[in-house]
């Protein structure tokens, strides 16, 4: 029988326990997985409840962890997944953690991405940077579409917004280049930025010429 003769902090290990069986070191394992467990001195030891054990206490630890890291702001489900990954939990673990904080309602992703391009539209950006961006914070290229999509805002005058305190020499034609590069740029397309600076005074001759 497999049973527990004897339970002896790890001299190396702050928080861990050396598992004796049968007078032999079985495994190590952390104050809080043999609480989780009830292992005592005594008990046979069970591979598969200490197994368990450890998935709910990494689990719980793995909770703490994004909570946390949420403390600090919102981000979308795979970039918390990462974080998580990065912290050394493993992809089980971080998986389950999302299931977990995703049903508490503390990652949302449609949320998450229709604040962050909110953010955006009202520092001037344009639609594609904007989806562009939503992208490389872990939202899928599917709702990030949709979200650029819901946004209610005219982009041409976010495009004025945008170039109207840098912009110089309205009639000059390098000027005027410069100026439409930087719109396009920051996300705008080409018949928003020209109409921008359409709008703006710029001659039209300049803007519409190949």
């Amino acid at each position: 029988m497999n049973r527990i003769t004897d339970l002896i902090p790890a001299p190396d290990k702050k928080g861990e326990v050396e598992i004796y069986v049968n007078g032999r070191l079985e495994c190590t394992v952390s104050d809080a997985v043999l609480t989780e467990a009830g292992l005592k001195v005594g008990l046979e030891l069970d591979f598969d409840a200490l197994e368990s054990a450890e998935r709910k206490v990494n689990l719980t630890r793995a909770r703490h962890k994004a909570y946390d890291l949420l403390s600090y702001g919102d981000m979308s489900a795979k970039t918390l997944y990462f974080k998580l990954l990065r912290a050394g939990f493993d992809e089980q673990t971080a998986g389950d953690c999302l299931a977990v904080v995703s049903k508490e309602g503390y990652i949302d992703d449609r949320r998450f991405a229709a604040a962050f391009a909110e953010g955006l539209v009202n520092k001037s950006y344009g639609p594609r940077r904007i989806e562009q961006r939503l992208y490389e914070k872990g939202i899928d290229r599917e709702l990030a579409g949709a979200t650029v999509e819901a946004i209610e805002t005219d982009w041409v005058e976010n495009a004025k917004r945008y170039i109207r305190p840098g912009l110089v020499g309205i009639h000059d034609r390098r000027e005027l280049s410069r100026a439409l590069d930087a719109l396009v740029r920051r996300g705008f397309d080409y018949v928003s930025a020209r109409a921008a600076l359409g709008e703006l005074g710029a001659d039209e001759k300049f803007l519409w010429e190949d």
